[in-house]
């Protein structure tokens, strides 16, 4: 066996560090070099710096424009005695973001039945014309006991019809998990 020189000594230590440099070169650094002359691609395509504050002070006055066309739609007045369901499930939207709960879903419920009681009181509420006839409705609804008291307060409380019928809780495994609520409602 032949004893390895300082020089071939020297050569093979080196060897390890040249094989990593290159492959850090290969795996690292080209493809940082290709996604920086992407992106400095895409900025010089998307134009002038005067253009794009012109681009965003538009879409800040649409939606300046949105926003009060939501406010006039909220604080528009609603007709008592007659039946609205679109202003009653509005009502419900805002009463659940007030009480801090997360409406999930809205469903017509048409396979459960009303009490008779319920059943009479349809032809009352849809004597004047152009009424539609109220409707179960079930809500699904995820947040704390508490924020569920103070949304079944407000539903008392509102103008548009809304009778709550039943409400039924469901934790989850995971107690950290808000819980999940589900409100049956007559509007």
């Amino acid at each position: 066996m032949s004893s390895l020189t300082d020089r071939d000594k020297w050569l093979a230590a080196c060897l390890p560090a040249l094989i990593t440099l290159l492959l850090g070169w290969l795996f690292f650094l080209r493809p940082a070099e290709r996604a920086l002359s992407n992106l400095r691609q895409r900025v010089e395509n998307q134009g002038s710096l005067g253009a794009r504050k012109a681009l965003v002070a538009s879409a800040e006055a649409i939606r300046a424009e949105l926003e009060k066309a939501i406010a006039d739609k909220r604080s528009a007045p609603v007709e008592e005695g007659v039946f609205d369901r679109n202003s009653a499930m509005q009502h419900v939207s805002l009463l659940c973001a007030e009480s801090g709960l997360s409406l999930n879903a809205t469903t017509h419920d048409r396979s459960s039945r009303l009490p008779p009681s319920l059943q009479e009181a349809i032809s009352a509420l849809t004597r004047t014309p152009n009424t539609t006839p109220p409707q179960l409705w079930r809500i699904d609804l995820s947040g704390t006991y508490p924020s569920m008291v103070k949304l079944l307060a407000g539903l008392q409380k509102s103008k548009p019809l809304i009778v709550p019928l039943s409400v039924s809780m469901q934790t989850n495994k995971n107690e950290r998990k808000p819980v999940t609520w589900t409100l049956t409602l007559w509007l």
